[in-house]
């Protein structure tokens, strides 16, 4: 008995129905995951320890390393918490709103943050309502002008909610913090399992990637600059490959692989102290003939560091051939940006 089969371009167009049944049944799934979370971060107090604000400073202390403090009640000068320690410059408000986000609330805050806190390089906005973009562009814009890098976690209706993929970023520390202020245990199972959705969505990678480049962009705070900087000068110096193509000469003293390093201690001994002072206004001097190793030994002496400070390695290529008065600002920004991995771009010079 024959056994008659359909044509083969039926078969792919069931195929093709059963795929965006399955897409649909999967968005759908996750729109109701993502309300239950927002139902349960509206549950949460507006402001507190126990509440939204707790969580947005528990969630960035994953993100970015830094631990915060909750700003006291009344005027907070266009923050609802910052970081414990000054280095990390990272400061953040907290919107628990269930409407419309207000122009003028958001745009005077980064306005008072500009006058009252100075040595911010993040302002974070957390918001569990979507962020028109007509306000997320004159936020930018503003933060720009002030030297403010401006990170925006909404809850957008037509994506993945970047503070949905933010809280998820958090991991433990939100569960915790979840499990600790939720009284309702079948609300924290939703929202621990909404998370969990979130997670292994698969747009969370690229929206988390975006999260931890901004809270870690070396434009935004003199300690994540350095770290990006001891990064780039490692890589440098390590190889002569990169040596070149960075400085034009093959500068590698922590290039094991081609040479056999002579580590120069007692000159390194003396360059050391230099390298690792509070600054002050000493000028140093290596002296020697051509080619005897001034460059070398100032690379060697500061890859022998074991906390590096933040330097700028600055050779002939990098001073323009040119008669016009050298702009030292600009020459200063131009080679931090670069020799931070940094983008070259407007904003980034503004920041920096």
């Amino acid at each position: 008995m024959l056994r008659l089969l359909p044509p083969p371009s039926v078969t792919r167009e069931r195929g093709q129905d059963d795929a965006i049944k399955h897409g649909w049944k999967m968005k759908h799934e996750l729109g109701q995951h993502v309300a239950n979370l927002k139902a349960t971060l509206l549950s949460l107090p507006p402001t507190g320890e126990a509440g939204f604000e707790g969580l947005i400073g528990a969630t960035l202390r994953e993100i970015s390393g830094a631990p915060f403090r909750l700003a006291r009640s009344g005027s907070q000068h266009g923050v609802d918490g910052k970081s414990a320690y000054e280095r990390d410059a990272i400061c953040f408000e907290g919107k628990r709103y269930d409407g419309k986000v207000p122009k003028a609330g958001v745009l005077s805050k980064i306005a008072e943050l500009s006058i009252y806190n100075t040595q911010t390089d993040i302002w974070v906005l957390g918001a569990t309502s979507q962020i028109a973009s007509q306000l997320a562009d004159d936020a930018r814009g503003l933060g720009t002008k002030n030297g403010i890098h401006i990170l925006i976690l909404n809850w957008s209706a037509t994506d993945l909610p970047p503070l949905a993929v933010a809280l998820a970023m958090g991991g433990m520390r939100v569960q915790e913090f979840l499990k600790t202020h939720i009284d309702d245990a079948t609300e924290f199972r939703k929202a621990k399992a909404a998370l969990d959705v979130v997670r292994s969505c698969e747009d969370f990678s690229c929206h988390a990637n975006r999260i931890r480049a901004e809270c870690n962009a070396p434009s935004v705070g003199i300690p994540l600059a350095q770290r990006a900087n001891t990064d780039w000068l490692c890589t440098a110096f390590s190889s002569r490959e990169q040596a070149k193509l960075r400085f034009g000469q093959p500068l590698a003293p922590g290039d094991k692989d081609t040479t056999t390093i002579r580590q120069r201690k007692t000159l390194i001994d003396q360059l050391n102290p230099y390298l690792t002072a509070a600054p002050d206004r000493t000028v140093v001097f290596v002296l020697g003939d051509e080619g005897c190793g001034k460059s070398w030994i100032v690379a060697q002496s500061w890859l022998d560091l074991a906390r590096k400070p933040l330097m700028l390695f600055l050779t002939p290529i990098d001073f323009p051939n040119t008669n016009r008065r050298l702009d030292v600002d600009e020459l200063l920004v131009t080679n931090l940006i670069r020799q931070t991995g940094e983008h070259n771009s407007s904003s980034t010079i503004q920041k920096r």
